[in-house]
This record gives C-alpha cells, sequence and structure tokens, in this order.
C-alpha cells in the first residue's frame, strides 16, 4: 500500500495522540486491540460534517476519479486502487477525456501548420513541388475523396 506524505503526517499525530501503551493508531477494546470496522467512528465523522449518505468505499473512488481528472494513467490508477483487472478500472476512463482533447488538438494545429507551410512554400517562386509520397499529409491526400464510411 502506497502511503502519500499528508497521510503519513495525519497517521503520525493520530499514533501521537493515541494511548501510549497500544502499538496501534486506532487502538480499539476488541480481541485485536485494534479498529477493524470504524463504522461507529465513520458515523461521527458523517454527522460531524453534516454528511448524511457517504460510504467510505466512496472515498477511495473519489480518489481514482481525481487522479483521472489529473491526468494519471489508468494502469497506474489501477495498481493504486490495487485493481486486479483493468476492467475493474475502467470506468475511470471517461473522467480521462482532457488529455485526449488536448492530443487531439495539439495534432490539428501540427496538421494546420504543415498546411500552412506547405503554401507558404509554394508560392514561392520555385520549381514545381515534387508531388508528396509519404508522411502525414500523403495519408491525408491519399484519404481525400474517399467517402467516410
Amino acid at each position: 500500500m502506497v502511503l502519500v506524505t499528508e497521510v503519513i503526517e495525519r497517521l503520525s499525530v493520530r499514533k501521537d495522540a493515541a494511548d501510549a501503551d497500544s502499538i496501534y493508531v486506532f487502538p480499539g477494546d476488541g480481541k485485536t486491540g485494534h479498529l477493524a470496522v470504524p463504522t461507529k467512528g465513520w458515523l461521527r465523522v458523517l454527522a460531524s460534517a453534516g454528511i448524511e449518505d457517504l460510504r467510505i468505499h466512496d472515498l477511495r473512488r473519489t480518489m481514482g476519479s481525481w487522479q483521472a481528472m489529473t491526468g494519471a494513467s489508468l494502469p497506474i490508477i489501477g495498481k493504486s486502487l490495487n485493481h486486479k483487472t483493468p476492467q475493474a478500472t475502467s470506468v475511470y476512463a471517461r473522467l480521462h477525456q482532457d488529455p485526449v482533447k488536448e492530443s487531439m488538438e495539439k495534432a490539428t494545429k501540427a496538421m494546420v501548420n504543415a498546411g500552412r507551410k506547405e503554401v507558404v512554400d509554394s508560392s514561392e517562386a520555385q520549381p514545381p513541388a515534387k508531388k508528396i509520397t509519404s508522411g502525414p499529409l500523403s495519408a491525408i491526400r491519399r484519404h481525400q475523396g474517399k467517402k467516410a464510411v
């Protein structure tokens, strides 16, 4: 399990405030000596925050969502949430659209700039340009006139 600095700091504060005789950050009165299921504590947190319907698992999904929205790849999200399959992580793909749009805009600008360069180059007094037979513009030209499916 990966713990980020913010969590480590908060757990350290919690451990310092816990029972000095306990080795646990969240000591409990049960057989294990530690809190196993934080139901009562979770309900207190929700009440103090004025929240009625939030599960602990929702926090996990929130982390995955924020990772996707800030550009993390699906494999990284899956690893951080300990997903066993890519399908379990695929729910976050729809939140990861800004990088797709950015990539498409970057490619579009490159194509437009390449087209402008070709127009500028051909307007100068030079011998006729050779037919482009390779590269991105040739691929576009090969597909011009073909019916879109």
